[in-house]
């Protein structure tokens, strides 16, 4: 399923705001990276989640948010390990987690995004819960993020919406993304 939260014409994204993530050109560079640690990175998520996440996943589930994250990002041409730092932040790799209106890996806000969600065809809380609902939902409001705003405030409207990027609260997030991000590139490189 292919989502546009916000019909756009496709920009191509200044390199001057990857200056921490990998250039557009280069993604295909993580795909591989990922492809050659797969079981590597599994056992990260499998030890990310025990330490932050509020309810323990599978090997499998890990496999499958894996599964679903590479095949989001790369329909959407982001960063999968980015994808993966905002999951470790929002959920723990927790699928079925729920924080009042949020919902999922992704901490979908259900009541603010609601119309999109039905036009998606995810009508329900529990469809919401669903890995690759929740996955394919979650990449397409990032990447509009993203593209609207760039990578810090990007992530911070991801959190917090775009009127309240510039807080200190969705900044602080933002940077939390970003060191859980460079500790999966660590994880990956060595």
């Amino acid at each position: 399923m292919s989502l546009s939260v916000v019909p756009r014409k496709r920009v191509r994204v200044p390199k001057k705001i990857h200056h921490v993530t990998f250039r557009l050109q280069e993604i295909d560079k993580v795909f591989d990276l990922i492809e050659q640690n797969r079981e590597k990175l599994i056992n990260g998520v499998l030890l990310f989640n025990k330490e932050r996440g509020k309810i323990p996943i599978t090997k499998q589930e890990a496999e499958e948010i894996l599964k679903q994250v590479l095949a989001y990002s790369k329909s959407r041409n982001l960063d999968p390990v980015l994808v993966l730092a905002v999951i470790w932040q929002e959920s723990g790799f927790s699928p079925k987690v729920r924080n009042g209106p949020n919902y999922g890996l992704m901490q979908i806000n259900r009541p603010a995004h609601l119309r999109n969600l039905i036009a998606a065809g995810i009508k329900t809380k529990q469809e919401l819960l669903d890995i690759a609902n929740n996955v394919s939902f979650g990449t397409a409001i990032l990447d509009d993020c993203l593209h609207r705003y760039g990578l810090r405030d990007g992530i911070a409207a991801y959190n917090g919406g775009p009127k309240k990027r510039h807080y200190e609260s969705t900044q602080n997030y933002a940077k939390e993304v970003m060191m859980r991000y460079h500790t999966m590139i660590d994880i990956l490189s060595h």
